[in-house]
């Protein structure tokens, strides 16, 4: 699974190319040590993906996932579980770490102040980020006690209500058949990165402000792992499988593929965009940032931002995301698990044992072929998951909350931004007005609203 371009860094891998290669990427996978070194990634997911490609799944619309009612009462139990433990614990955790981040985020936005008007990569190996990440260690060490503390805490309280449960119910084959469907996602890198986490902060700090990024930090730090564990992916209570999701947004065929990279990239990974960025993002109710790795790796620590309707701050997610595109050193092209994908832009890996995001998944972001069952949006920015849930009526609902389908209908209500942001940087502001289009939210396939002509540009 080599790249073909006898310079990876000056000759990019276009998208024929990659669409050429899809079946020798298939069959000659990474060394183990390559694999974890360059990609993030396990053998075990490696090679649960491959086989996911085998079944010969059409991954431009979203797989059917009939409702579970037999699994309300389990529901029942982990909402009134999680009032009885998460509510007290959140009122005495969470204002304590908001005061004790503080100091850090005020020291990020004083390495920000020194990165000039923008910046699209930070330097980690200058004096002052040196120093920056030093003192942002130090000061960090309280609120870091305060977090392991919290941590163990919900594992504690995880363990003991899932125990209960599971005993009383007698469900240890449940247990072990959804710890199977867990397996390939554990093993992922460490969270425990503190040179990607402080670029991390820097680029979160600058798109949520300060005290707004103090929030969502705490929340995260507070409320996520809980979440996580006991009530998305908890194998103790829930039949637990794989579901696929996608979303695709509108077309963007009047944009050329290069420039959509170019677009993505100073939006999403720039640190520091410039001011027109600034202003688009801070209306967004998801604000994603994918740093650049470090020189030797594909895959770093990525941050996504989540809002209520773009003004009260909710709370921040880790991640690992892949960076797909080839840079110096780094030779080895990822695996691409979508067949709809014209050009591959990024993986977000959402390991099970990084605690600090809600689910379990593998991710793409890509420029989608829309093939076969979305055509009319052929270039449009896709965004397939395949994450770990369960039937439950919990977990089917579509409504706003910290589940998957609402998820599907977030994303679908968010791309059409981006979509408009691109199309305003490459088109200007008239044609993204002229040709602004939203998607109607629904299980399965969201179809476009209005079906206006499209100007096209050659790939």
């Amino acid at each position: 699974s080599i790249c073909l371009c006898p310079d990876p860094c000056t000759v990019p891998c276009g998208t024929q190319q990659f669409l050429r290669r899809r079946t020798m990427l298939r069959c000659a996978a990474p060394t183990v040590g390559e694999s974890m070194r360059l990609h993030g990634e396990t053998p075990e997911v490696r090679r649960h993906a491959e086989r996911s490609l085998e079944t010969g799944m059409d991954t431009s619309v979203s797989q059917e996932w009939p409702v579970d009612e037999a699994l309300s009462g389990a529901d029942r139990y982990v909402v009134a579980m999680s009032c009885l433990y998460l509510v007290p614990k959140t009122l005495v955790v969470f204002p304590l770490l908001v005061v004790l981040l503080l100091p850090l985020l005020l020291v990020a936005r004083c390495r920000l102040g020194l990165l000039g008007a923008s910046s699209f990569e930070v330097d980690r190996c200058t004096r002052s980020h040196c120093i920056y990440v030093t003192v942002a260690f130090v000061i960090s060490l309280p609120a870091l006690v305060v977090i392991i503390v919290s941590y163990l805490f919900d594992m504690g309280a995880y363990y003991f209500f899932s125990l209960v449960y599971c005993a009383a119910t007698w469900r240890w084959e449940q247990y072990r058949q959804s710890s199977c469907v867990l397996r390939p996602y554990k093993g992922g890198p460490t969270i425990v990165l503190m040179g990607d986490f402080f670029v991390c902060i820097l680029g979160a700090t600058w798109r949520q402000g300060l005290f707004r990024a103090a929030f969502m930090f705490a929340s995260m730090f507070c409320v996520i792992p809980w979440l996580k564990y006991f009530v998305n992916t908890n194998p103790f209570v829930y039949p637990l499988e794989e579901r696929f999701m996608q979303q695709i947004s509108t077309s963007m065929q009047d944009i050329s593929l290069d420039d959509l990279v170019l677009g993505l990239d100073d939006i999403i990974v720039s640190t520091k965009a410039g001011p027109e960025v600034a202003t688009a993002v801070n209306s967004w109710d998801f604000a994603p940032h994918y740093p650049r790795p470090p020189s030797g790796r594909r895959y770093a620590m990525g941050i996504q931002g989540s809002r209520i309707r773009g003004k009260c701050g909710t709370t921040f997610y880790l991640t690992h995301s892949l960076h797909m595109a080839c840079r110096p050193g780094v030779a080895e092209e990822p695996f691409v698990r979508s067949t709809s994908c014209m050009r591959p832009w990024m993986r977000v890996m959402l390991w099970h044992n990084n605690p600090y995001h809600l689910f379990t998944a593998w991710v793409e972001a890509s420029i989608s072929t829309g093939s076969p069952s979305q055509l009319d949006k052929e270039r449009g920015g896709e965004h397939p998951m395949w994450i770990v849930t369960s039937h439950s009526p919990l977990h089917c609902r579509r409504s706003p909350g910290p589940m998957p389908p609402a998820v599907d209908r977030f994303f679908d209500a968010w791309l059409h931004e981006l979509v408009y942001a691109l199309r305003r940087r490459f088109c200007g502001k008239q044609a993204a007005d002229e040709l602004y289009k939203e998607v109607v939210s629904e299980a399965g396939v969201s179809r476009l609203a209005s079906r206006e002509t499209m100007p096209f540009v050659a790939p």
